[in-house]
């Protein structure tokens, strides 16, 4: 099975924005379309999908392996920014975000 080829973005503010739609490049979840959600230090953000990553245990990732490829709405980034996102807003804008970029 091929995997698609992704180029890296190892600019740190893009990669570390909270409400980024990115993709990611390395790891078991590497092709998976997640929400950045936070910051750490050191270059590592923290990421949720919704499903597998809930926003209640999201995933600490390096950010020079992931890529952004869009960015949340005003209105689900308040909510997310504020904490009252749900892991069902994440999915619907990951789908949303996806389909835009496929068509």
């Amino acid at each position: 099975m091929s995997k698609k080829k992704v180029t890296r973005t190892n600019d740190p503010q893009i990669c570390e924005m909270t409400g980024d739609i990115c993709v990611s490049l390395s790891g078991r979840d590497a092709g998976s379309a997640l929400v950045v959600i936070g910051r750490s230090e050191n270059g590592y953000v923290y990421v949720a999908d919704g499903k597998a990553r809930k926003i209640s245990a999201p995933k600490l990732k390096n950010s020079k392996h992931i890529s952004v490829f869009a960015h949340l709405d005003g209105a689900t980034e308040e909510q997310l920014r504020s904490g009252r996102a749900s892991d069902a807003m994440l999915r619907k804008a990951i789908s949303a975000a996806v389909n835009e970029k496929l068509c």
